[in-house]
């Protein structure tokens, strides 16, 4: 990288990391209002996340699942989407590795798990293919579509998990997978497994993707300028598809590693929110995939953190939710924004072209 590309780089930091900075003078102050002291609680946080060994993979097992979230959501941002049901997709994800795993047998340990991930990676595409669809077809925003997306999701394998898969208990889960295809551990006192060095090959692939490769040239493209794709010749629809089902393929991935590399089988109501935490680490990270573990190390830590503050200084753990919505407001206005403004260009741009044509069509 040269000095300019560096020059470049800094600036696009600068406004993440000043952001952070803000979010925790603002919730220091908070703090010394409500009566505790931030030195403690800070300091509590940054045991419980690094402290120690023990600390330090309790915080990758953290990270891992909203790695991978967060470059999902990364993905979609890139070609100028919003993809808000990645924790339906996770959830699609996880669910189908379950079936597959419990219902696929007799194949060679080695490749059934290929097998299961790669259909909970299919099942996840296909759910934001789906959203691509509607987008396409009917000119439905992702944004909402996605969402209601979520729902679905939630409301069918809610159905299964509650109903004909579950087994005996008070809570509705399934059969466990078979002990064959559950991801090598890394730490078995942290749950951590190989989850983590996928997640992370993951971020540098992505990175050299959208920086090497024509198709994630034509996201970077279709993202910035739509206009500027159509001119060149780009299948904007095409890549709107392309970017959805790698999206949700991505989420659907994350579903099925946190299944084989922890849960063992899928339990209703897993998630505590991994999908929106993604959002919350891809926007910290500036839409960058090696940021994205940067910022997901420090969410990851600050949900670590959040354990023992709780036990040590008695102080609510809702600190550690008021630091992260902070920073992610003072990091999101100015981009809210800029969406805004740009949206209506593109309105005002539409309304411009069609009446160009209008004449044209008449003759």
């Amino acid at each position: 990288m040269n000095k300019q590309g560096f020059k470049l780089v800094g600036r696009k930091l600068i406004h993440p990391a000043a952001a952070l900075l803000t979010a925790f003078a603002v919730t220091s102050v908070m703090i010394l209002v409500i009566g505790y002291s931030p030195l403690n609680i800070f300091g509590s946080i940054f045991k419980g996340a690094f402290g120690n060994k023990n600390a330090l993979l309790g915080t990758l097992f953290r990270m891992t699942p909203i790695l991978i979230t967060g470059l999902a959501f990364t993905v979609a941002t890139r070609a100028g989407l919003i993809n808000i049901g990645i924790e339906g997709q996770l959830c699609a994800g996880a669910f189908i590795a379950t079936l597959v795993g419990l219902y696929a047998q007799g194949l060679p340990p080695f490749a059934h798990i290929f097998v299961t991930i790669a259909a909970a990676v299919a099942g996840g595409g296909l759910c934001g293919a789906f959203i691509a669809f509607m987008k396409i077809r009917f000119n439905a925003h992702e944004f909402i579509t996605s969402i209601m997306m979520n729902s679905i999701v939630t409301y069918i394998t809610g159905y299964f998990v509650s109903g004909p898969l579950r087994t005996p208990g008070d809570v509705a889960q399934t059969q466990s997978v078979s002990e064959d295809i559950m991801l090598p551990m890394l730490s078995q006192r942290n749950n951590l497994s190989i989850g983590i060095l996928i997640a992370l090959a993951l971020a540098v692939v992505l990175y050299f993707y959208f920086k090497r490769t024509a198709r994630g040239f034509e996201m970077n493209i279709v993202g910035n300028s739509p206009a500027v794709a159509r001119f060149s010749g780009i299948h904007i629809n095409r890549t709107i598809y392309h970017t959805m089902f790698l999206s949700g393929g991505i989420a659907g991935l994350c579903g099925a590693i946190h299944v084989l590399g922890y849960l063992g089988r899928y339990i209703n109501d897993f998630s505590p929110g991994f999908g929106f935490d993604g959002v919350a680490v891809s926007t910290l990270a500036g839409g960058n995939p090696l940021a994205c573990i940067a910022s997901s190390l420090l969410f990851g830590g600050l949900k670590a953190g959040a354990i023992r503050l709780n036990i040590m200084t008695k102080a609510p753990m809702e600190f550690v939710d008021l630091i992260q919505a902070v920073a992610i407001i003072l990091i999101a206005a100015p981009k809210l924004t800029s969406s805004l403004e740009a949206w209506g260009r593109k309105k005002s741009n539409r309304v411009k072209e069609a009446e160009q044509q209008s004449p044209a069509t008449q003759r």
